[in-house]
């Protein structure tokens, strides 16, 4: 009898490691797009995201962080753009977290980014400089501090972005809520 539960675990094991190799060379570049109606102005606000690759956030835990755009109606016919990183499981300081990027093989850039009221999103600075930058990438690499002082690096995969974007303005002009372009 022990001999078979050895065996089992054995198995289970290599299973869960091959798995986590898959995951890491899985192309992490399907960008969704989510759409939340206000219920008293009936404005959309256009959600799209990505998921990075996974970090270790504990012992044989690996939770993939997001990297959100919000595309906001505002007044004139403009719109707002936020840029965030948000994360499944760790927070960020009531301050905020120093944040790294750099995109593709250039720079790195630090700037501390505002965190949203529940601490498990920051802001990006400069939103419409991010987006341009973005939107000339293949790749964008994030190194974040944690409120735990914990330093995790994870990369997302730009190449549909601009695909994404677009499809928002074909909803935005079928809606006809603000301009194109």
């Amino acid at each position: 009898m022990k001999m078979k539960s050895i065996t089992i675990a054995v198995a289970l094991v290599t299973s869960l490691t091959m798995a986590e190799v898959f995951v890491e060379n899985t192309p992490l570049s399907d960008w969704v797009i989510n759409e939340d109606v206000d219920k008293m102005t009936d404005c959309v606000t256009y959600i799209l995201h990505v998921d990075g690759e996974p970090v270790t956030i504990a012992p044989y835990v690996r939770e993939p962080p997001s990297l959100v755009l919000q595309i906001k109606p505002a007044p004139k016919g403009k719109y707002y753009v936020d840029v965030l990183l948000r994360l499944r499981v760790d927070m960020f300081s009531h301050h905020g977290a120093a944040v790294a990027v750099r995109f593709d093989k250039g720079e790195v850039s630090s700037s501390v980014w505002k965190p949203s009221q529940l601490r498990d999103a920051v802001f990006a600075p400069k939103s419409i400089d991010m987006l341009a930058k973005l939107r000339k990438s293949k790749t964008l690499a994030v190194r974040y501090v944690t409120s735990l002082d914990d330093i995790r690096t994870t990369s997302f995969d730009l190449t549909n972005l601009n695909d994404a974007i677009e499809e928002v303005k074909r909803r935005v002009k079928a809606r006809k809520e603000i301009p194109a372009d």
